[in-house]
């Protein structure tokens, strides 16, 4: 998604909601530290 939307392919309207599932998934296991690692390396730049 960060590729996407550095080439102007996602905007950010269409990531969040993305993102939110993933999270709201996530939160049903020990994921803790897997998220926090993913955010730390993501970043969401426009190219």
């Amino acid at each position: 998604m960060a590729h996407s939307y550095r080439n102007g392919r996602l905007s950010m309207a269409e990531i969040k909601p993305r993102v939110a599932s993933w999270l709201g998934h996530a939160q049903h296991a020990q994921t803790k530290g897997l998220v926090t690692k993913l955010f730390r390396q993501v970043i969401f730049k426009k190219g």
